[in-house]
């Protein structure tokens, strides 16, 4: 009994000693348990914290493995010799060390965090993001954990998610240097010129001899600045000045999201589709869900003809802007390239009722309510068409072109006439009122 009493009193002392981090003193006293108790759990994982923090490694492993003998399952002991093999270089020891440890307590998230950097350094990134995002489960308030995982995420290239991530361990500490440089350069990546330069801002309030700081808020200046030269040039029509501009900024950095959508914006004005549609494609690959990638994505795919794509394009900006009539108008068009009618029928009537005064929309519902043989509504569509447009050639011309199919010549003359009033040289509408004339005597012309 007196022997088990002095070694209680040695641990007490020795756990005095530790709290204070004073390490030499801790360390006598836990070393005098050992020498009465040489498999006291406690006193060698605190020795085998010791030698860490000076460095004995090859001691600590040692008394972590004199642990386990006592407590050959426990997961702290287990996370303790996963953290000293990644020190010894031993990464794939480590990594089964930690697996050990989580299939004991899944809850070490600390545990997580390692076993993804570990999974991050073999390249097993799907691994690692799985780790990281189930630690933050556990420890939702973990600064380090949204870091690495904002790391992750920048080095695939995922800029969207490395912001969120960054900027959720920056609401958990405001000041912290290196995330917020990370967060910089993702958000001019971004094309988010005004928050990262607030964010370059802060780093230089509290690192004032921040030099990286200081020289990329002088390059962003810069780059702001040959941004508002080409789209300057773009309202000027100088395009292939503009276009120029953007190139050499994708040269020094291919995952500038403003540079190619703007330069896919100048390729879709010039109509050079193709090209667009792949500017267009490079940014989406930089911010997956920004707001404006999709009407632009579409409208490059419907130009090339590639309608069955263009459709979901359409669909996903409507989902964010229901009443653009411009979006319904164009997803109505390639529904009826796809011979999806009635879709398309349903789409043109959603952007009349937004807005009754769209010529164009009419003037297609019309084509299509005549394909279904639904000749009164068609007629009545184009009518709409010109009331609301009474320079609207083409409705003209398909409201002359029913009214001869249905056998009302006269009607179709007066058709014609008005397109040849728009247009003295649209000879189509001039060979029918002579086709008319010359083919159908008994018409009455």
């Amino acid at each position: 009994m007196l022997e088990s009493h002095e070694v209680t009193l040695l641990f007490e002392k020795g756990l005095e000693a530790f709290s204070q981090k004073k390490f030499d003193q801790a360390e006598y006293f836990f070393q005098a348990v050992l020498r009465k108790d040489s498999k006291h759990l406690v006193a060698n994982v605190k020795l085998a914290h010791i030698c860490q923090e000076k460095n004995l490694l090859e001691e600590a492993y040692r008394h972590y493995q004199m642990a386990l003998e006592a407590d050959p399952q426990n997961p702290e002991i287990l996370y303790g010799q996963g953290v000293l093999n990644e020190k010894l270089g031993l990464y794939h020891e480590a990594e089964k060390k930690y697996l050990e440890c989580l299939t004991h307590d899944p809850s070490q998230a600390m545990a997580r965090n390692n076993l993804a950097a570990i999974f991050l350094r073999k390249g097993n990134y799907e691994q690692a993001k799985e780790q990281y995002l189930k630690a933050i489960e556990i420890d939702p308030k973990n600064f380090n954990l949204y870091r690495n995982l904002g790391i992750l995420y920048q080095q695939l290239h995922k800029e969207q998610h490395a912001k969120k991530a960054y900027s959720t361990a920056l609401n958990l500490n405001p000041n912290q240097v290196d995330v917020m440089h990370n967060l910089s350069l993702i958000l001019m990546n971004l094309g988010e010129w005004k928050q990262a330069c607030l964010l370059l801002r802060r780093i230089r309030k509290i690192e004032s001899h921040n030099l990286k700081a200081k020289m990329d808020l002088q390059w962003l200046q810069s780059r702001m600045e040959k941004e508002k030269q080409a789209l300057s040039l773009i309202k000027e029509n100088e395009l292939d000045r503009a276009a120029r501009i953007f190139k050499e900024i994708i040269q020094k950095n291919e995952r500038d999201f403003s540079a190619q959508m703007h330069l896919g914006d100048i390729y879709l004005l010039k109509e050079e589709y193709e090209l667009a549609l792949q500017s267009y494609e490079k940014a989406e690959g930089i911010a997956p869900h920004h707001p404006g990638l999709n009407i632009r994505l579409a409208n490059s795919l419907f130009n090339l003809r590639r309608f069955e794509e263009a459709i979901p394009r359409y669909q996903e900006f409507l989902k964010a802007c229901p009443e653009d009539v411009y979006g319904l108008f164009y997803l109505g068009l390639a529904y009826a390239h796809c011979g999806r009618n009635q879709d398309s029928l349903e789409t043109f009537g959603k952007a009349i009722q937004l807005d009754p005064n769209l010529p164009e929309v009419h003037n297609n519902m019309g084509i299509l309510l005549k394909r279904e043989g639904r000749l009164r509504e068609a007629e009545e569509a184009y009518k709409k068409a010109t009331r609301c447009n009474s320079q609207y050639l083409e409705a003209y011309f398909n409201l002359a072109n029913l009214y001869y199919e249905t056998g009302r010549y006269s009607e179709a003359i007066q058709g014609y006439e008005q397109v040849l009033k728009i247009n003295p040289n649209f000879s189509q509408a001039q060979a029918n009122i002579e086709w008319i004339k010359e083919k159908l005597p008994m018409a009455g012309f």
